[in-house]
């Protein structure tokens, strides 16, 4: 077809029409090149009403994708994609008070940072992304000044003035609310670092298996939101506290790593387990069988997502 292209002299047709004149062409790749041109464009300007042929920016990006160079452009549609939605959020007007904002956050504002993930994921796929670069500026100063800043401003006076009491169950009510009533056995799989939005799509992908039954419920996590705390709150417990020198204590015993948390467990449910994902990520399934014969309660620790973090900032997370 590019043969054809030069033969036809195609830079110099296409430079003569409109972008709606091809929209629904499909045998060039210089078309697919054109529309992605015109729509950076349009985004580059913050102009989400733009259309060709009567789509919109998402809608010819989705049309495009089932078309004949849809998978050598791929990613790149789905770059644009994102940056419209993000680009969308320029508008964003957050909320007063903490309970107004996190519900607004888990029924929509949660799909800006999911965007934000998938806008990222497919720019670095790509071999050469400088053809965007200036889109990403734009999507990283939307993101940045316009959504996340101004919300977590909000959210931290919102909070405040609630004295921390958001109208949400709480991290430290985990056990006695989702396992202590529980009849048959519970497999606890601690995710940490894990967002919601990510979470989001993960429940998607359950949903859509029909031998899956699958919910999600929020919960307030503990203050300040070290893994250590967190991993501790989400264990039964009378009392949580910490000693002199920062150790996290459950019922005055402490509560540091994967042994002592199994302890705790059995302090309150003899069979019961707590392992880390890395030991059992490579077993043999009869030996998994054998590992978890008999008990009421597995806590597995998949620090997979903390691990990363705690690599790339040398902090916490």
């Amino acid at each position: 077809s590019d043969m054809v292209y030069h033969t036809l002299n195609g830079d110099a047709v296409f430079n003569e029409l409109d972008a709606n004149d091809y929209s629904g062409l499909e045998i060039f790749k210089k078309v697919d090149i054109s529309i992605l041109r015109w729509m950076i464009e349009r985004l580059e300007s913050e102009d989400t009403a733009a259309r060709i042929s009567g789509y919109s920016i998402p809608e010819l990006c989705k049309i495009r994708r089932k078309m004949h160079f849809g998978l050598l452009y791929y990613s790149h549609y789905y770059i644009i994609e994102n940056a419209y939605h993000l680009i969308k959020a320029a508008n964003f007007e957050t909320k007063k008070t903490a309970q107004e904002i996190w519900k607004d956050y888990i029924a929509k504002d949660y799909v800006i940072d999911q965007k934000y993930r998938y806008f990222y994921y497919h720019y670095d796929l790509l071999t050469d992304n400088s053809p965007f670069e200036g889109l990403r500026d734009l999507v990283e100063s939307i993101y940045t000044n316009r959504y996340l800043d101004p919300l977590s401003v909000a959210w931290s006076r919102a909070f405040t003035q609630c004295k921390g009491d958001a109208g949400l169950s709480r991290q430290q009510d985990f056990y006695n609310k989702f396992i202590v009533n529980a009849k048959e056995r519970t497999v606890v799989i601690i995710s940490d670092g894990l967002r919601f939005e990510v979470a989001q799509t993960l429940l998607k992908g359950l949903l859509e298996d029909e031998k899956c039954a699958a919910s999600m419920s929020v919960m307030q996590g503990v203050l300040p939101s070290y893994t250590r705390f967190g991993m501790a709150a989400l264990l039964p417990h009378k009392k949580l506290s910490m000693s002199e020198n920062f150790d996290v204590l459950l019922d005055d015993k402490a509560c540091i790593d994967t042994k002592s948390r199994e302890q705790v467990l059995r302090n309150y449910v003899a069979q019961s387990r707590a392992v880390k994902f890395d030991e059992i990520k490579n077993m043999k399934v009869a030996d998994l069988r054998e590992l978890f014969a008999g008990q009421e309660i597995v806590y597995i620790y998949h620090d997979q997502i903390d691990e990363r973090g705690t690599a790339s900032d040398g902090a916490e997370v």
